[in-house]
């Protein structure tokens, strides 16, 4: 439960953040990635590995992404590998998701609504996601 507070916590700061000013600080991610880390190693320390793994494959996509379609940056990557740590495949895969189906449909209507596209922040698609898959994921396991 404490786990889940620091997440939500670290999520709320970096949308605010990535709001802002448009990025996500590297200290913010290592930050949470230690506390993560940390947190493992009192509880379940023969995960890390299984983590770090998991950590790997969601950088690695997201790098992916950023490399076919240039749209994300290195915040967004960084993100998506300490979220994978902290939260495991099941539900960062569903925090993604919705974080991307959210991220995707405000694109398609700024783009409509406005001639010249801003960016847009990725991370607080990402805290919303975290909050919706945590009520998904208390109703399905």
């Amino acid at each position: 439960m404490i786990f889940k507070s620091v997440g939500l916590l670290y999520l709320i700061v970096i949308s605010i953040y990535d709001l802002n000013t448009g990025h996500i600080p590297d200290k913010f991610t290592l930050c949470f990635f230690a506390v993560s880390i940390f947190f493992d190693l009192f509880t379940t320390p023969n995960n890390i590995p299984k983590h770090l793994l998991v950590a790997v494959f969601f950088g690695g996509v997201f790098f992916f992404i950023e490399v076919l379609t240039k749209g994300i940056g290195m915040g967004d990557i960084k993100l998506a590998a300490v979220m994978g740590y902290a939260f495991g495949v099941f539900k960062t895969s569903i925090i993604f998701i919705l974080a991307s189906t959210a991220g995707i449909a405000v694109f398609i209507i700024t783009k409509l609504l406005m001639k010249k596209l801003k960016k847009i922040p990725f991370a607080p698609f990402v805290t919303v996601g975290y909050l919706f898959s945590d009520y998904i994921c208390r109703r399905i396991l």
